[in-house]
């Protein structure tokens, strides 16, 4: 069974957080989030409040803490966008109508064919490639070895 946790970002001053999240792995450390949201450079500010959980006690925790300290756009201190409880959105499975279908596929179309865009995306490729973790490879290995 797969254990979660509740972690916080803190603030430079560590009085406090500025995050509240569920995760399960390195997902505090390694979370890929736009703007204010992202893991602290600092990783001593990236405290686990509490581990071991089941993931519904995680979630719940993780909605209490957003509730305690508060979401800035009710007055509170976390940029939290969710009042959390609740697994983060996703536009996965979602159906969209044929015109916006082929507007993002016209959208897309144009992107690729600018040829400044499509180097800029490829030198990025290479180098994420180049400098990427290569430690999720040992533990599939070692995962598929044991039979897991």
């Amino acid at each position: 069974m797969k254990k979660y946790y509740v972690y916080a970002y803190l603030r430079e001053d560590k009085a406090s957080p500025y995050y509240i999240g569920k995760g399960s792995g390195q997902r505090a450390w390694y979370r890929v989030t736009s703007g204010d949201r992202r893991p602290p450079a600092d990783k001593s500010r990236i405290v686990i409040v509490r581990d071991d959980l089941t993931e519904d006690d995680a979630l719940a925790l993780e909605k209490i803490l957003i509730k305690m300290w508060g979401r800035r756009c009710d007055g509170g201190v976390l940029r939290n966008l969710q009042e959390g409880g609740s697994q983060p959105p996703s536009s996965k499975g979602k159906k969209r109508s044929e015109e916006t279908r082929r507007r993002m596929s016209e959208a897309n179309r144009r992107r690729w064919a600018d040829p400044e865009y499509k180097a800029r995306t490829a030198a990025k490729m290479k180098e994420a490639w180049k400098s990427r973790d290569k430690t999720h490879i040992t533990g599939l290995r070692h995962r598929t070895l044991a039979g897991g």
